[in-house]
């Protein structure tokens, strides 16, 4: 980056790593595709299980900033800097859902 905000290239790039990250799977692509010299064709069974890999690693994600937040918890009048007034919660205090392993379990 150069430093002038979010370029077009940047985003094209994000949006890029997020896609093959999250939203593909090259072992499920190989194993359900009808032909493999033709890509997008798949057998049935293909996008529910994509679906599940997809959710386990979106789940997985928020199991990581749940982690995270509850180990460098700080007073919201220090904040990280000093300046932003304490970093985000992930759930709402008035919530009886207080980390994602509990959505889990629920």
């Amino acid at each position: 980056s150069n430093g002038d905000g979010d370029s077009d290239q940047d985003v094209i790039f994000l949006k890029m790593v997020i896609d093959k990250l999250f939203f593909t799977h090259e072992g499920l692509a190989k194993a359900y595709a009808y032909n493999k010299m033709v890509e997008g064709v798949y057998r049935s069974g293909y996008y529910e299980n994509l679906g599940n890999v997809i959710l386990k690693r979106i789940l997985l994600l928020v199991l990581i900033l749940d982690k995270a937040k509850c180990q460098s918890c700080l007073p919201i009048e220090y904040g990280i800097d000093g300046l932003d007034g304490g970093s985000p919660l992930l759930f709402k205090a008035e919530s009886w859902v207080k980390s994602s392993s509990q959505v889990i379990q629920g």
